[in-house]
């Protein structure tokens, strides 16, 4: 499996940090590519197949691109190898964490 986030990699980027955090307690290897804004991502190659928006972040795996931070955060939690049910155990338990991932977002 392989996975790499594309972000601006700046100290502060609140959207770059969750998904790292989210790799570790899910014990999820992700590399980074370092991104610049109004460069790569706004090709039309960019705007195709990785963000409709022209926007970092973006998570790049062997089955195509996830964009929106929280998605990503989502399905990294879906790969879980550290054993503790990031996503929950069960339907409910993942409607759970979506409806506080949700909430937490507006």
């Amino acid at each position: 499996m392989s996975l790499t986030a594309w972000f601006h990699p700046h100290p502060e980027n609140a959207r770059g940090l969750k998904i790292l955090a989210a790799a570790a307690f899910a014990n999820v290897p992700v590399t980074v590519k370092a991104c610049e804004y109004g460069r790569e991502n706004e090709t039309e190659e960019y705007r195709r197949n990785c963000s409709p928006c022209c926007r970092y972040p973006v998570l790049q795996t062997e089955d195509g691109y996830v964009f929106e931070s929280n998605a990503i955060m989502r399905h990294i939690a879906r790969l879980d190898r550290s054993g503790s049910f990031l996503y929950g155990r069960t339907p409910f338990e993942g409607s759970q964490v979506d409806m506080w991932m949700d909430f937490a977002a507006t």
